[in-house]
């Protein structure tokens, strides 16, 4: 298991980065449309593209821990942060709901607009996918716009492995030439933890 503080990850300037203001303003920077160019750039460049998704719901230390883990991969590869760019895929509104409807009370546009101001991640954009949790639309449009490739890291956390839980985006990515990592997560930081302690809290309370 990783142990928090196990070295520095020097924290690079992001310049690619909207600022939240805009973000509020204009939904729209989370879709593809507005994403995909500046990823084209960044990859012609020859920068590390580092791969994670999920829902990240109410956003909590556990989630940054597993953003820096990812940057760190990259850095592993690139040889410095400053050469890597971690893109972010949050599932949309009907995945959320079908995952958790509680959960999904909490927006894709909320949830991409938390993950975007971490200090880790470079780019965010909501998954394009229909009823299921996966990101495969989305990996699939980065094959056809020539994204994948030996620069390229797809991340996720400890709940996965290379099994029967090996999530199936993974085949595409290694297809084209990159990894497939698995990051430990950090204990004690869950969304599901944290809306029970509230709900005890209310019923304490007598608010339900």
């Amino acid at each position: 298991m990783s142990e928090i503080g196990e070295g520095s990850l020097p924290i690079a300037s992001r310049p690619s980065k909207v600022s939240t203001a805009e973000a509020i303003r204009d939904k729209g920077i989370f879709s593809w449309e507005r994403v995909m160019p500046r990823l084209k750039e960044d990859v012609k460049k020859g920068k590390t593209l580092v791969i994670t998704n999920g829902h990240f719901v109410m956003l909590h230390p556990g989630h940054s821990f597993g953003f820096e883990e990812a940057r760190r991969a990259g850095a592993k590869k690139a040889g410095s942060d400053s050469a890597v760019d971690l893109l972010v895929i949050v599932n949309n509104d009907r995945q959320t709901k079908g995952k958790d409807p509680v959960k999904g009370t909490q927006n894709a546009s909320e949830r991409a607009l938390g993950v975007l101001d971490n200090r880790h991640t470079d780019f965010v954009v909501i998954s394009m996918g229909e009823g299921d949790q996966s990101v495969l639309g989305d990996m699939l449009l980065l094959e056809r716009e020539g994204l994948l490739g030996e620069n390229v890291i797809y991340v996720k956390g400890g709940d996965y492995d290379n099994g029967e839980n090996r999530p199936s985006e993974a085949e595409i990515v290694e297809k084209n030439g990159g990894q497939f990592v698995i990051i430990d997560r950090v204990q004690g930081y869950s969304t599901t933890s944290t809306l029970n302690r509230m709900v005890e809290a209310l019923r304490t309370k007598g608010g339900i």
